[in-house]
């Protein structure tokens, strides 16, 4: 097993400061996982590249689906490599490369590659996407989950109402399904997209914020203050209880405080010219 070496002047995201924590937290993320290793086609794999391998549970998937496949675990983060590396010590093919996937190069093709709920981070996706295409062999499949801009929507409107004015989450700038699928599209002739929505319980506000911190699954709010008082988070609360004791998602029960994701599973395949 091998690690790359990024630049002298590489600095880990900030996403990652709580990686010790993350696997307690990650539900949905792993649900994700599961999900995208169903809609995954491949039958087997020569050279798999993992995208943002977080602590390592998705990467455990794949090698498990394809033990005889050389596997690159990719990620920006230094901490959550050595987390993945503890979860594959019993692999020795695997290869840990500390690099950003959209400075990245690479100098061999691979027929799958894959991501669970990490590519919404991107800042320019479609370049993102030229560059896999550029790496993808010719009968290769690229399958990745990512969260879409419904996710924590009960949080962006409980926000709204407190503070009276927009205070746009984080989260509501990922891409949508529709602008996934046309810079998809434009990539490559088969696209494939399915979406999810979840509900994860939580015992009150307080927990769902730890969840989001921990996970980096990102709720932070712009144009309100980052600090609330126990006064301001008891206000948010019960105004978020109150917007979902008006539209309940299906499957909670009454009285339920929850959190929606929206969850996209994306597949391509034939990359155009």
């Amino acid at each position: 097993m091998t690690t790359s070496t990024p630049p002298k002047e590489y600095k880990p995201q900030g996403l990652w400061r709580y990686a010790q924590h993350y696997d307690d937290y990650a539900l949905v993320q792993n649900w994700a996982g599961e999900k995208l290793m169903g809609f995954c086609e491949a039958k087997h794999a020569c050279r798999i590249l993992d995208i943002g391998c977080g602590t390592g549970s998705f990467t455990v998937r794949l090698k498990e689906r394809y033990p005889s496949a050389p596997l690159t675990a990719l990620d920006i983060s230094a901490q959550v490599l050595a987390l993945a590396r503890k979860k594959l010590m019993n692999y020795s093919d695997v290869d840990y490369s500390l690099e950003d996937i959209e400075q990245t190069s690479f100098s061999h093709s691979f027929d799958l590659m894959a991501s669970n709920v990490s590519l919404q981070w991107v800042k320019d996706f479609d370049a993102l996407i030229r560059r896999l295409k550029r790496a993808l062999a010719s009968s290769g499949e690229v399958v990745f989950s990512t969260f879409g801009p419904g996710t924590f929507l009960e949080l962006q409107r409980a926000l709204e109402d407190v503070f009276g004015r927009e205070s746009l989450i984080s989260a509501a700038r990922f891409l949508s399904e529709e602008a996934l699928r046309g810079t998809l599209q434009k990539h490559f002739t088969r696209v494939f997209i399915k979406r999810h929505w979840v509900s994860q319980e939580y015992a009150n506000l307080t927990e769902l914020l730890r969840s989001i911190k921990y996970t980096g699954a990102q709720g932070s709010p712009r144009g309100v203050p980052l600090f609330w008082t126990p006064e301001t988070l008891g206000a948010i609360e019960n105004v978020y209880r109150k917007n979902i004791a008006q539209n309940p998602a299906i499957h909670n029960k009454a009285g339920s405080f929850y959190a929606t994701y929206e969850v996209l599973l994306c597949r391509v395949k034939g990359p155009r010219g």
